[in-house]
This record gives C-alpha cells, structure tokens and sequence, in this order.
C-alpha cells in the first residue's frame, strides 16, 4: 500500500475553485450579453464604449475569462450600469441577499441626477409609498 500524501492545497478544493470560477465567468457572460441586447449593442460596441481590447471583450464573452476589476469598472461606465452591480454579477464582491430589487440601479439613477431631478425623484417615491400604505 502507498503512503497518502497530504497538500496544503487539496486537489478537491482546486477543481471546486476552477468550477466555480468557470460558473461565475459564464452566469457573466450571459447576463452581460442580456444587458448588450437591452441597449442594442454589439461586442464591437462594448470594445468602442468601454477601451477594452476586443480580445478581452470575446474572452469574457465566451465565458473563457472573468471580467477583473479593471474590466467591470470600464464595463459600468461604458453601459452606464452601477460598478456595484458589475462587481457583483462578475463575481467579485458577494451577493447581497438583503437589499431589495433594484437598489443599486435606483441609487445609482440618484446619484448622476442634478438636484433638482433628485427633489422630484424623492418626492415621487414619498407619493408612491404614502399610497402603498394607504390601501393596506
């Protein structure tokens, strides 16, 4: 019999991280490919918009590459999408259970208003939330 020899780094662990990351890298791709079709944009589009190399763009694309931090930064501001949002959906920062659908878009549609956009905002959504508990 063989002695069993011990990793710091077992082989599991390993082929579980590089499952995980091929998931990530493709539930990305998917969901930035369903973004582009909102927009009516085209991979060419992105590399215009966002100063990422069109390799880099067909990489993340094709799932064979995770969009880093540079990239989901250039993708946010090129599809005027909340960093956060990117972040998130690329994986790099955890899913965050708590919040309700659309935060992140909402303050981010706050935050580029001119005040004057963010009065009226704020006082539409007072109007819309006295109604909600006026009828329960």
């Amino acid at each position: 019999m063989l002695p069993c020899v011990k990793t710091q780094f077992p082989i599991g662990s390993i082929l579980t991280d590089m499952i995980t990351f091929q998931m990530s890298a493709i539930y990305f791709s998917e969901w930035l490919q369903e973004e582009m079709n909102k927009r009516n944009l085209t991979q060419a589009d992105l590399v215009r918009l966002s100063g990422l190399t069109s390799a880099a763009i067909s990489r993340i694309m094709t799932g064979s590459r995770g969009a880093g931090p540079e990239a989901c930064l250039a993708i946010a501001r090129a599809m005027d999408l909340p960093e956060e949002e990117v972040f998130r959906r690329a994986g790099l920062l955890s899913p965050k259970t708590e919040d309700a659908p659309n935060l992140a878009e909402w303050v981010h549609l706050f935050i580029k208003a001119t005040p004057e956009e963010r009065d009226r905002m704020l006082e539409l959504a007072r109007v819309l939330s006295r109604r909600s508990r006026n009828k329960k």
